[in-house]
């Protein structure tokens, strides 16, 4: 939810600059704010990556689509067809360990004391429910 507001609202603070609100939008609004991300310009201080930007249209989309649903706006400026999300690309940057890694991974902590039980635990969850390091910590 805390990155949903934190989109909406640099959003509201785009349109805003552009002399439009969240029912004023049109599709030229929502493809500029796109280009910015993608190229770094105002309000943002760097190029964000395709994959976040992605993101960040998809929420946009979907609050556009609830405004539509409550009768706030007459159609969604956002839609994927008017809109195109940045290509991503097709590898994944992450590897996967292999299972040999994994138990010698596990096996690490020291689970006689407090600290190498609490690693163990959060090893366990980031190996086998594949948590975030920042959901484990949240």
């Amino acid at each position: 939810r805390t990155l949903v507001k934190s989109v909406l609202a640099t959003y509201e603070q785009y349109l805003s600059g552009l002399g439009a609100d969240f029912a004023t939008a049109t599709v030229e609004h929502v493809q500029k704010w796109r280009d910015a991300m993608l190229e770094g310009r105002r309000p943002f201080t760097r190029k964000l990556a395709p994959a976040t930007v992605a993101l960040r249209l998809s929420v946009v989309r979907t609050f556009h689509q609830r405004l539509v649903e409550a009768g706030a706006c007459a159609s969604n400026p956002a839609t994927t067809g008017l809109v195109v999300p940045p290509e991503l690309p097709e590898q994944h940057r992450t590897v996967a360990l292999s299972a040999k890694q994994i138990r010698t991974l596990l096996a690490a902590p020291d689970r006689d004391s407090v600290r190498g039980a609490r690693d163990a635990a959060v090893l366990y969850l980031l190996a086998y429910l594949g948590l975030r390091r920042a959901e484990i910590c949240s």
